[in-house]
């Protein structure tokens, strides 16, 4: 079920026979239930809140719709009805949770992966800052997982799955499900040590690289323009060391961390020689994840074969 699959107009073409047998018992249906159903409710609901609930009512009445009416599915309608006339009232309403769902054993990994990016953006600010296409991009989720526990219209599943990764890729502003991370760990002048800000920047970083299922992490330490160039380019592998060490303390297995100095050759803010800049006193952190398919791959290898994350 795509976007277009979710809205109340939104009919799937069906034989004759099937399809009046279908709008009957979908008829029928509505009459046993009527007003007393969460799906009913929500049709009447005036929503509250912000946008991104209210956004999110709107799509959950759709979908709740589209499933009661035309998939004569009232267990999932339900479901998802009851989900916006939460959102219906500006309550959180978090995306489905992989294991409450029966989908098959080699889409677990996936989904998993992708709720994890969904909940990254939507933590790091998406409601706020693009609400309908956060909203859209979680009913989508839900869609493509309801659709997934189903698992016999393909077509239905990648509607929901691509419509998804579409908006996910929009919100991580990105092109597509693959995808890197950049994050900055700052330094003190003249300083290889990793201070509290840095560790909650690496923390932070790490917690996503997990959720997120990445594959290889990339360190290049960084200096300022102050002191001779070649004093620059120990600095700046000592940053990147220091970096890579932090990472390996949190679990990250050492073989998958790259590092170089820069010295102080590729400044953010451009300095003379010989002025201190605390912007360009840094080391750049970069994930890498690996591109998802459609069936499940082993758990993500570099091609050392090691294991990104270590057991814990």
């Amino acid at each position: 079920m795509s976007r277009q699959s979710m809205t109340p107009r939104y009919r799937i073409p069906l034989p004759g026979h099937l399809g009046l047998r279908v709008l009957l018992l979908a008829g029928l249906t509505m009459m046993l239930y009527g007003c007393e159903s969460p799906v009913t409710q929500l049709q009447s609901t005036t929503t509250t809140g912000d946008t991104f609930t209210a956004a999110l009512a709107q799509e959950y009445r759709a979908f709740s719709t589209f499933e009661a009416e035309v998939m004569v599915d009232w267990r999932d309608a339900e479901h998802f009805a009851r989900k916006g006339l939460k959102a219906a009232k500006g309550q959180a309403v978090e995306p489905e949770v992989v294991s409450s769902w029966r989908v098959p054993a080699a889409m677990q990994r996936n989904l998993n992966v992708a709720r994890n990016r969904l909940a990254w953006v939507l933590a790091a600010g998406a409601a706020g800052d693009e609400p309908v296409s956060a909203a859209t991009a979680q009913s989508r989720f839900d869609c493509w997982i309801e659709q997934q526990e189903e698992n016999w219209q393909p077509h239905h599943i990648a509607a929901c799955r691509d419509g998804f990764y579409a908006l996910l890729g929009e919100l991580e502003g990105l092109e597509g499900p693959r995808s890197a991370r950049l994050s900055l760990v700052m330094f003190r002048f003249d300083s290889d040590k990793i201070d509290n800000a840095a560790q909650s920047t690496l923390d932070a970083l790490v917690g996503w690289a997990r959720a997120a299922g990445a594959n290889s992490i990339g360190v290049i330490g960084h200096t300022d323009r102050a002191g001779s160039e070649s004093y620059n380019i120990d600095l700046s592998l000592r940053r990147a060391l220091a970096a890579r060490a932090a990472l390996v303390r949190l679990g990250v297995h050492p073989d998958l961390v790259s590092y170089s100095g820069a010295g102080e050759s590729q400044p953010r803010i451009a300095t003379a020689d010989g002025i201190r800049e605390a912007g360009n006193r840094r080391v750049e952190v970069r994930v890498e994840l690996p591109e998802l398919p459609q069936q499940s791959p082993p758990l993500a290898h570099n091609r050392t074969g090691h294991q990104m994350f270590a057991a814990r």
